[in-house]
């Protein structure tokens, strides 16, 4: 196997629940294999409450790692992440390199703070080449998505922009850690058909081509722009299915509700 065909992330024998519910096992989520592919764009479909957004949290280190079965292991690149029970997840938290991005809606914005306050907030470990790298690569960001022409900076505040416009600094987050791994759950949802073309159009152009991305989203448009721009930048597209809802891809899991 050559080194383009390892995976850049692989999970085996996943099987999450969260503590208070272990005990009924009425919500479970159980994947026993999946990889994330270079130059590859997946979709993750699912219906409320089945887990989407809990997944891409595990994989960006974001949950108790208690929850997570003892037996599941953690490859990045193809090298295995400490598999043990207490630190596999942790391990994700440390890891000094930024290599997995999670843009989520639910992402902890600060109002108070200027553009590259809220881009630098990731700490400079995470940055690409530093702070100083970093802001020029916000500069060139800015102007990418149309913010510049709209006197954007990045010492604007992130309280005089609109909910849309700080859909790009998310994204702007990832661009300035130059991630390979980009989890994007719902921050698309805010934006009309214009500006959400705009989004994946500005990914399009800051994304790695050897990077992967997982996208959630409850509106079909989002899932076919991602597998149109799939198509353009001659990648991959897989539908991953996380609930009974899809039948049209390629099954994770299997969570009962109840």
């Amino acid at each position: 196997m050559s080194p383009t065909e390892i995976p850049l992330l692989t999970v085996k024998d996943f099987a999450f629940s969260y503590p208070q519910r272990l005990a009924d096992m009425k919500w479970r989520i159980e994947i026993p294999n999946l990889e994330l592919h270079r130059n590859h764009i997946y979709s993750l479909f699912g219906s409320n409450m089945s887990g989407k957004s809990t997944l891409l949290r595990i994989l960006a280190g974001l949950e108790n790692v208690r929850t997570v079965d003892r037996s599941c292991k953690f490859f990045l690149g193809g090298s295995l992440i400490d598999s043990s029970p207490v630190k596999k997840i942790d391990s994700f938290r440390s890891l000094p390199v930024r290599d997995l991005m999670l843009l989520a809606h639910s992402d902890q914005m600060f109002p108070s703070l200027t553009v590259w306050e809220n881009v630098a907030v990731v700490g400079n470990r995470m940055l690409y080449g530093g702070a100083s790298e970093a802001r020029h690569r916000l500069l060139g960001f800015l102007e990418k998505c149309g913010l510049k022409e709209h006197k954007v900076s990045p010492s604007t505040f992130l309280q005089d922009l609109s909910s849309g416009a700080q859909a790009f600094i998310r994204l702007a987050r990832s661009y300035c850690c130059n991630s390979k791994i980009l989890l994007i759950d719902e921050v698309t949802g805010q934006l009309d058909d214009s500006n959400a073309s705009i989004f994946f159009n500005v990914l399009n152009e800051v994304l790695p081509l050897d990077a992967a991305v997982v996208l959630v989203s409850h509106h079909q448009r989002d899932h076919q722009i991602a597998s149109d721009l799939a198509q353009s930048r001659c990648s991959g597209y897989t539908k991953l299915i996380i609930n009974e809802s899809e039948t049209n891809g390629e099954r994770l899991s299997c969570v009962q509700l109840g």
